[in-house]
């Protein structure tokens, strides 16, 4: 204990603190007051909050720190009374016994969503759309009440209302159709837009690209962006219903268009129809114009920046008049070399 050397009265003096030395009363009685203070402060401080059922250490946003939550895994059955708001009978845990300490169901979600994130068993936007269905009373699938139950596992069940999980009904054995009348529209040499008929039960359709997934979405149609011109694609749809489980497919086959510029290159002979050589020896390549309005200046254009070369229209021109058939020299020369049609194939020595 202190002992008080008497060096005066009252708060003149010092006293002898062990391990420390002399001290000054007045700083020791300053430093005791201070810390009385303090604790009567705090408990001042706690006292008010709990009269607001706001826990102290609260920041006014209805959240704090819950410590560790219960595990995700396991979750709840629907229909017993864990976590109810208001079970305070003694038969299992409050709210209160949760991190959760909000007031509305928004609170509610925005506690469990971030919660349940962290697992990484579920992505954000599926874990809002879960839990938006079971507060708004619709029909959840598999994995949506997987979500739920977690959610309820975390925090409770929501704070306002009675919601009850409803899964969603009808039997897994039953497959959905495939959608009908599967078409293409406003095909081109990069794009094109698939539109089907809807499903009776189905809560999303899945769209494939030779058997990739490039959507899943709840509309009936989706345009394809960045495809190769002049190229075949499979594209199948699948319909999904509520209880996750995907139905027959629908098929449709694609073949894209030339590019922008309308030109494309035949395609090389197959070894039943060999190529024919010029009469000079020499090898060339056939193109074709494949729309109306092109003439042979615009094909050899086209020509040039496919295979970096320099042909100009009045060599292409005399070497299709000096090697091709007679019948082909006729028709060219009465058409002539600025007024030729789409489907004119031209040689282009290489």
């Amino acid at each position: 204990m202190a002992e008080e050397e008497k060096k005066g009265g009252g708060l003149s003096g010092t006293i002898d603190i062990p391990g420390i030395g002399p001290a000054k009363k007045k700083v020791v009685f300053a430093v005791a007051g201070a810390g009385a203070a303090f604790v009567l402060w705090r408990y001042w401080q706690a006292r008010a909050a709990a009269d607001e059922g706001v826990p102290g250490d609260s920041d006014g946003d209805g959240f704090a720190d819950g410590g560790m939550l219960p595990s995700v895994s396991g979750a709840v059955a629907p229909d017993n009374g864990y976590g109810r708001p208001g079970d305070d009978a003694g038969e299992g845990p409050t709210r209160d016994d949760y991190g959760f300490t909000g007031t509305t169901n928004a609170q509610w979600t925005q506690y469990v969503a971030t919660q349940l994130v962290g697992s990484e068993t579920w992505s954000y936007t599926d874990i809002l759309t879960a839990l938006g269905k079971y507060l708004s009373g619709k029909p959840l699938a598999a994995t949506e009440v997987e979500i739920v139950q977690a959610a309820i596992a975390i925090a409770g069940y929501p704070p306002v209302g009675n919601h009850p999980i409803i899964p969603a009904t009808g039997s897994p054995s039953v497959s959905l159709p495939a959608p009908g009348n599967l078409r293409a529209a406003n095909l081109s040499h990069n794009y094109v837009r698939l539109d089907w008929n809807a499903v009776t039960g189905a809560d999303k359709y899945i769209v494939r690209r030779n058997g990739t997934v490039i959507e899943t979405s709840g509309d009936t149609q989706m345009g394809v962006k960045n495809l190769s011109p002049s190229t075949s694609y499979t594209f199948t749809v699948n319909a999904r219903g509520l209880d996750g489980k995907e139905g027959a497919a629908a098929t449709l086959a694609v073949k894209t268009q030339a590019d922008d510029d309308g030109y494309e290159p035949t395609k090389p002979p197959t070894a039943s129809k060999p190529k024919p050589k010029p009469s000079t020896g020499l090898r060339h390549r056939t193109w074709r114009i494949t729309k109306t309005g092109q003439t042979l200046s615009d094909l050899v254009a086209a020509y040039n920046r496919y295979h970096k070369t320099s042909h100009t229209w009045q060599s292409v021109w005399q070497y299709n008049l000096q090697h091709r058939s007679a019948s082909t020299v006729r028709t060219l020369k009465a058409r002539g070399p600025n007024k030729v049609y789409r489907g004119s194939s031209f040689w282009f020595p290489y």
